[in-house]
């Protein structure tokens, strides 16, 4: 399998942008990923967030907020800077990177749900650092450049079966070109439509939502399974699941009302969502949540 990991050691000068003096920087020889990671505030002897190169911690001058998320993998160049930024107890400080390559406006993210062991780039049960780079030579391979790969561990999505097309419960998400979208999706591939990974904490009304499922007295027959339909997140609400007569209410990220489905009229306003409506995955249950 071809490898992008090694790069050659070359100097530039980059252009400070807070002051009038340039920087000497060198390219930092390293595996060509990275790993993000938040230390902790600076106001409370932390270093905010950082970016583990090889073993050894650096102050990225250029962390988008995207990218701001626990155990994400970068995939670039990166330019030392000679210069360090003091944080935490090392008087010292950490020594500062650019990221050379981050994606445009029109980068779009997809995902996969892995499995265990019958993915294409073929890592099994391997680290989540191992499978990154085998994601990424897989899809260099293909000529998609990804920028970012972050996994997220949905629970209640893990598929307790033996097989190796069985789904462990971890969602891939990748950064890609828009250009490179059709190449990725014929790879089985999908475009993400929901931007959070948390919706149950990050979107009020679903946060909301569930604390009173947690407070009911019929928790056990309630459900949030998250989709994606007409190119858009969405959200299905069953408060008593199985229920005779029971109403299914599908909402986009604002709460505005999609789709009906059962009561006591048998009504179906979106004839087409079982379909259509992809990418499944169940937020909460109440049979089976601790939280």
């Amino acid at each position: 399998m071809k490898k992008l990991w090694c790069f050659a050691l070359v100097s530039v000068v980059l252009s400070c942008n807070n002051d009038d003096d340039d920087v000497n920087v060198n390219l930092l020889d390293s595996s060509g990923m990275a790993t993000v990671l938040f230390t902790g505030d600076v106001a409370a002897d932390g270093c905010g967030w950082v970016l583990d190169i090889d073993d050894d911690d650096y102050k990225p001058i250029n962390l988008p907020q995207a990218y701001q998320f626990e155990g994400m993998y970068i995939i670039s160049e990166f330019n030392e800077l000679d210069r360090r930024e003091p944080c935490g107890l090392n008087p010292a400080g950490l020594q500062q990177v650019q990221i050379r390559e981050l994606p445009g406006q029109d980068a779009v993210e997809i995902y996969w749900d892995q499995s265990y062991c019958s993915d294409p780039w073929e890592t099994g049960a391997e680290t989540d650092l191992a499978t990154a780079k085998a994601i990424a030579d897989y899809l260099a391979e293909e000529r998609i450049k990804a920028y970012s790969i972050k996994f997220v561990n949905y629970p209640l999505n893990e598929e307790f079966c033996l097989a190796c097309f069985c789904k462990s419960g971890t969602r891939i998400f990748i950064t890609i070109d828009t250009d490179d979208l059709d190449k990725a999706t014929d790879l089985d591939f999908n475009m993400n439509y929901c931007t959070e990974t948390d919706p149950l904490e990050n979107i009020a009304w679903l946060k909301e939502l569930k604390e009173t499922f947690e407070q009911s007295t019929q928790a056990a027959n309630t459900q949030i399974t998250q989709y994606h339909y007409q190119q858009e997140c969405v959200f299905l609400v069953d408060d008593c699941y199985q229920c005779p007569d029971a109403l299914q209410v599908v909402y986009n990220y604002d709460q505005e009302k999609i789709c009906e489905f059962g009561g006591t009229d048998g009504r179906n306003t979106c004839p087409d969502f079982e379909e259509e409506a992809t990418g499944a995955l169940r937020l909460w249950d109440g049979a089976e949540s601790n939280d």
